[in-house]
């Protein structure tokens, strides 16, 4: 069996499932999440709740009862009273404990970095919870088709959603993605996550106005009126004004081509964009004040990473 605990917005939770499946795919493993963090507030962090079910994914969600059985032997409650740097540093460990009911189980911790750990995906036996972001698409490359098909949308569109669709299919379309409100506005996002420059999306702009006569910008915020007062161009452009973050994402997966933030969110709706020919760009680096600031095993290789 394996255990994914689900936190953060719905970047992170895409994430979360998609290495979960990836090892319980690979172990032909029974595939459960933990929901239960979400109850919780994460300070620097947006509440989100969950979101994965908004797609057709195959996962149970783990019952309380299950839980605390997994929770109940003495190693997991010597992890959670170790201090919180020593968690983050903890990659895997085995659970020696007789007085847990899941034998031969396993706890795995990821460090808050975007590195790919190949051992993790190696065959084991026995119960594995995963607790960690696990950002590299190298976690779940050798299950593509799995997750596309996971991560169909099974939302019914609002009607100016559809219509937005429909004029996003009918053009040559570039999504634009802004992540601005918890970036800018808390303690957590100002002091970890860089801030993107306009410079950024300018160089941006110029490699596909190389490439074509017309394009139609397409612009996704969660500070829609910043970007309304800031974001001008030559293009026909228009501005997403949805409040619904599922919407936006399905909207800016439709897009031919992809301007992406230093956001996970965006990231995802690169990731499902399923034109053939699409063009990926993306702030070269998403952090400061983070040592290990290694893009390499979060961005793909065919995107194009800018400073």
């Amino acid at each position: 069996m394996i255990i994914s605990r689900i936190q953060g917005g719905l970047g992170n939770q895409m994430f979360q499932y998609a290495m979960g499946r990836a090892l319980s795919y690979l172990n032909n493993e029974k595939y459960f999440l933990d929901i239960s963090g979400l109850e919780r507030h994460v300070e620097g962090h947006l509440d989100r709740g969950f979101m994965l079910n908004n797609f057709e994914t195959t996962a149970f969600i783990a019952s309380s009862k299950k839980l605390q059985i997994f929770k109940n032997g003495s190693f997991w409650n010597s992890i959670l009273t170790k201090p919180k740097m020593h968690i983050k540093q903890l990659v895997f460990e085995e659970i020696p404990d007789k007085q847990s009911h899941f034998k031969n189980a396993h706890l795995i911790v990821k460090p808050y970095t975007y590195i790919f750990y190949p051992d993790i995906l190696e065959k084991k036996n026995g119960d594995i919870y995963l607790d960690g972001y696990w950002q590299s698409y190298k976690y779940f490359n050798s299950i593509i088709s799995v997750l596309k098909s996971d991560f169909q949308f099974k939302i019914k569109l609002s009607t100016e959603a559809q219509k937005m669709a429909n004029k996003i299919q009918s053009c040559l379309s570039i999504s634009i993605h802004f992540r601005r409100t918890d970036y800018l506005n808390t303690d957590f996002g100002k002091k970890f996550f860089k801030n993107i420059s306009e410079t950024y999306y300018e160089k941006a702009l110029k490699i596909f106005e190389s490439k074509y006569d017309k394009i139609s910008l397409f612009v996704f915020s969660d500070d829609i009126e910043w970007c309304k007062a800031n974001f001008t161009y030559n293009h026909e452009t228009i501005f997403i004004t949805s409040k619904n973050p599922v919407e936006d994402l399905y909207l800016m997966s439709c897009c031919k081509h992809n301007i992406i933030a230093n956001s996970t969110f965006s990231w995802w709706a690169a990731w499902l964009n399923n034109n053939p020919d699409k063009t990926v760009i993306s702030p070269s680096k998403w952090f400061q004040n983070v040592e290990d600031d290694n893009m390499d095993d979060l961005l793909p290789e065919e995107w194009i990473k800018i400073d």
